[in-house]
């Protein structure tokens, strides 16, 4: 990204940055916390056990 798009201003690359950090990353990533699980597994268990 960096070195494709130097035409990206400051704030557009915050931007991306951002969209690659919370829209992707965050939800791929297995988290040592949860038991090594992504986020959307955990909440699809949280929401199973409340709905039961």
């Amino acid at each position: 990204m960096i070195y494709g798009n130097l035409q990206l201003n400051t704030k557009q690359m915050e931007a991306k940055v951002f969209e690659y950090i919370e829209l992707w990353y965050n939800k791929k990533r297995r988290h040592s916390y949860l038991n090594y699980q992504t986020i959307n597994e955990f909440n699809q268990i949280i929401n199973i056990n409340k709905a039961a």
